[in-house]
């Protein structure tokens, strides 16, 4: 009887601890994120445009673990160079919390997709300036 409440009492916790785990993996993809985001205006400052590939970034982070780093595309039919999206995909099947993704764009918006995403609410909207 003492073992069935303490699995019942047990599993209750589980939930909320979920929760947090996956909000600090998304947390992990955030900085991530804002580490390029700083690079990518560093970037331009030099260079009077943004990078087209990651690998020329001085980056300060290493991509997140749980996430597929995407590349750097153009935003909205502009030209390379002129802006930028980059887009990590959370690896499926990780998580109940998964598949989903996180992007963000050199005005430093972060938009999160995906099916079951209310934990990660809360996380910031907007890094850079």
């Amino acid at each position: 009887v003492a073992l069935v409440l303490v699995t019942v009492a047990a599993s209750l916790n589980v939930p909320p601890w979920l929760r947090a785990r996956e909000h600090a993996t998304a947390d992990e993809a955030i900085r991530y994120l804002t580490d390029v985001h700083e690079a990518q205006e560093k970037y331009r400052a030099s260079n009077g445009f943004y990078a087209e590939s990651i690998e020329v970034l001085d980056l300060s982070y290493l991509p997140p673990t749980y996430f597929s780093v995407g590349r750097l595309d153009p935003v909205d039919g502009r030209q390379r160079g002129e802006s930028w999206s980059l887009t990590l995909s959370r690896y499926s099947g990780q998580t109940v919390f998964s598949p989903y993704s996180i992007t963000c764009t050199q005005d430093g918006f972060l938009r999160i997709q995906g099916k079951k995403t209310g934990p990660l609410v809360g996380l910031r909207p907007k890094i850079g300036r």
